[in-house]
């Protein structure tokens, strides 16, 4: 818990993606305090190098259960900036199949948008 008093700068004011590595999240496995701001500083962590922040990303949505939540959450903000970038209304269905489908009420929207992303343009 001391941790997030001491890593609070790299959060705020902006996200610092370079000094992820630096964050208790990304060296101690034992690691299970919350922390305000993780997905915005994994957000950053992918701009600043996208093969480690994906990486990164992907390894706290499958082995940390405190850490899930944010994780998805960058995923979600990746995904979503990708999607805004799609200038060919033809690419859009391939865009959003990237979105997480699930059981959960918020999951269950991105399975909606999933479905209206299939929807055939004439």
């Amino acid at each position: 818990f001391p941790y997030v008093f001491l890593t609070w700068w790299m959060v705020w004011p902006t996200p610092v993606g370079r000094w992820y590595t630096y964050h208790p999240v990304a060296w101690d496995p034992g690691y299970m305090a919350k922390f305000p701001g993780l997905d915005r500083l994994l957000v950053a962590y992918h701009d600043h190098d996208p093969v480690g922040g994906l990486r990164e990303i992907d390894r706290l949505m499958a082995v940390s259960a405190h850490m899930r939540r944010s994780a998805a959450r960058a995923k979600l903000t990746l995904i979503v900036r990708d999607v805004g970038r799609v200038t060919d209304l033809t690419l859009l269905p391939l865009a959003l199949g990237e979105l997480p489908a699930g059981a959960s009420e918020s999951l269950g929207s991105y399975a909606r948008l999933r479905a209206a992303g299939e929807v055939r343009w004439a």
